[in-house]
């Protein structure tokens, strides 16, 4: 109905910001099961809503929130090599012995089944270390400007951004500790002309601050997919 209508646009327009992962995810089921109590015209709204608020960009309490959960999104994958081992959302979250910390020390191949072929995207490999606040991390890896077109079906990334150039995971693992890694895909407004801090060196990589990065930008991004995996000890140790 209008009324319903007007409330709905209201409302989205409020909580908006505070959209999460988990959140769009539970609403999206929530929708299907009131779609047939809906006029055309209030499901139209709905779903066009959800559609804008599933990918914006969190803020630093969001990314505090999901400091070690970010297992959202679908057809994002990596895989490594030359254990040709592949992390996707089936697997998201995993643990794995030492033994794989060696096969992350060349940067993954990335692909993303759902890339827009006339758009760009940017990868991101952080870790959050017990040293950072909330919402900052130890920053892996950055690359910028990836061509949709070759994201689609995982091809080398060339004519890109590397703002901080791929680091694998730790190799001086700690006794009876897992360490998390993360590793987040976003969508770009456009083609970003970089002129920002590098982050190649280990000083620089410090207290890296995901949200103040994108928002200084000149370009929007919007999260699209996040995947985790954590690498511990052998029990021996």
């Amino acid at each position: 109905t209008p009324v319903t209508s007007f409330f709905l646009a209201a409302w989205s327009t409020s909580v908006k910001a505070t959209m999460t992962p988990a959140t769009s995810i539970l609403l999206a089921a929530w929708s299907t099961s009131v779609k047939a109590t809906m006029t055309p015209a209030t499901s139209i709204l709905l779903a066009a809503w959800l559609t804008s608020v599933k990918a914006t960009m969190w803020t630093s309490e969001q990314w505090a929130q999901n400091r070690y959960n970010v297992c959202f999104g679908e057809s994002f994958s990596l895989r490594t090599s030359p254990r040709n081992y592949l992390l996707g959302i089936k697997n998201c979250g995993i643990e794995l012995g030492a033994e794989y910390v060696f096969d992350w020390t060349h940067r993954p191949s990335v692909m993303y089944a759902k890339a827009k072929t006339d758009v760009f995207y940017t990868v991101m490999m952080v870790e959050p270390a017990d040293h950072c606040e909330e919402a900052e991390y130890y920053l892996h890896w950055l690359e910028l400007n990836i061509a949709g077109q070759r994201l689609q079906v995982g091809r080398p990334l060339i004519h890109t951004t590397t703002v901080s150039v791929y680091q694998g995971p730790r190799l001086d693992l700690q006794p009876h500790h897992i360490d998390f890694y993360q590793i987040f895909l976003f969508e770009q407004s456009k083609k970003l002309f970089y002129n920002g801090k590098w982050y190649h060196l280990i000083h620089q990589r410090h207290m890296f601050n995901p949200s103040k990065f994108c928002s200084s930008q000149e370009i929007k991004y919007s999260i699209m997919s996040g995947l985790q995996f954590g690498i511990k000890p052998d029990e021996g140790l």
